[in-house]
């Protein structure tokens, strides 16, 4: 056994598994990209009245809104779109007790909006993913 041959397995080696991960990389390039790919957090621990609507700043092209109520007890929360803060309402209201989210099956262009469906005054928070 000639003493260069280990040296000659182990280039092939590296060449295959530099191949490999050039493979892989190229796929990946060409995957789809995840359903969220950005978040947007709003109205973060903000203090909801009842039926006090609280709007996102940034307006996206939304696949999605999620509502929660932090608190001790579950609060029914509510999700929605407007297409601007304090405007047209695009979507309908998605309601429920804790967490609430609003799933678009296309893209819906406007802004996310959290909603207190309770009677009682509660502190919530939100997200948009765009």
């Amino acid at each position: 056994m000639p003493v260069s041959e280990p040296f000659r397995r182990s280039r092939r080696r590296l060449a295959a598994a530099v191949a490999a991960t050039a493979l892989l990389s190229v796929a990946a390039l060409g995957a789809p990209s995840s359903a969220s790919a950005y978040s947007d957090h709003f109205c973060q621990f903000v203090t909801l009245s009842p039926a006090e609507v609280c709007y996102a700043p940034h307006r996206h092209s939304l696949q999605a809104v999620y509502t929660w109520s932090i608190s001790p007890s579950y609060e029914r929360v509510c999700a929605a779109t407007f297409a601007v803060p304090y405007g047209q309402q695009n979507s309908d209201w998605r309601c429920d007790y804790g967490v609430a989210q609003k799933v678009f099956s296309t893209r819906v262009d406007g802004v996310g909006a959290i909603r207190s469906g309770d009677p009682t005054t509660f502190v919530g928070y939100a997200r948009q993913d765009f």
